[in-house]
């Protein structure tokens, strides 16, 4: 539909565009002439050649005048109808892209669901960097970790209507606390100034494996059949 508003709004205007890119290359060519002439007369070897220039180069200005009268000669009736169209036209064209980049990366319910707990959440998505969730965000996170993840478990949850589809999500859910639990803890010790005590450095130690315990059994033991995640060979 907007292509379709958006060829018809290029045929409405096809008159004026062909218009005014017709004065526009004739204006280009004056003022090319204009320069050239311009130079001759500088370079003149006599009055009778510089006052011949002269003459042309007027000759020349009068005719760009009448070319730029020319590109705005409308009635104020037809000059508001013009630019009337001439915006719908830049509103569909940018209507246009939006929805293309939609239809190339369309969002899912649960994509969605997502985002609005996460943004719930005052968890910022930072966009230049891929949707990613970057540095104190991760901690705000690690910190709502239960309440994010139940709150979109729950949600998701009134969109299934098969059981063992109920089943794999609750599974998920585990999964996702197990592994999400000790890399928090983690995080925070790692971004600790703080000189580290004895017990803190062996607390650390017991995350770090409780972790990579969490990630191997995530992916070796698919809370959701056919996932096929493999192990990374990075933490």
């Amino acid at each position: 539909m907007v292509k379709n508003k958006e060829a018809y709004l290029l045929g409405e205007l096809e008159g004026t565009i062909n218009m005014v890119n017709g004065h526009e290359k004739v204006v280009e060519r004056l003022a090319r002439e204009d320069i050239s002439h311009q130079e001759k007369i500088a370079h003149s070897v006599s009055p009778n050649e510089r006052y011949f220039w002269l003459v042309q180069l007027q000759q020349i200005d009068y005719l760009h005048e009448e070319e730029v009268k020319k590109m705005t000669d409308l009635s104020a009736e037809e000059a508001n109808t013009e630019v009337e169209l001439m915006e719908q036209l830049f509103i569909t064209q940018e209507n246009k892209e939006e929805l293309e980049a939609i239809l190339k990366k369309p969002d899912g319910h649960s994509v969605r669901v997502i985002v609005d707990a996460m943004k719930g959440n005052k968890i910022d998505e930072q966009i230049y960097h891929n949707g990613a969730i970057l540095r104190n965000q991760c901690m705000k996170f690690g910190e709502k970790r239960e309440e994010i993840v139940n709150e979109i478990t729950e949600e998701t949850k009134q969109s299934i209507n098969c059981p063992q589809h109920v089943a794999y999500l609750d599974a998920f859910n585990a999964s996702l606390k197990s592994i999400i639990y000790p890399w928090q803890k983690i995080t925070r010790a790692m971004k600790s100034v703080n000189r580290q005590t004895t017990t803190a450095i062996a607390q650390f130690k017991l995350d770090t494996i409780s972790l990579n315990k969490a990630i191997h059994k995530f992916v070796t033991e698919e809370p959701v059949p056919g996932m096929k995640i493999e192990l990374s060979s990075f933490l």
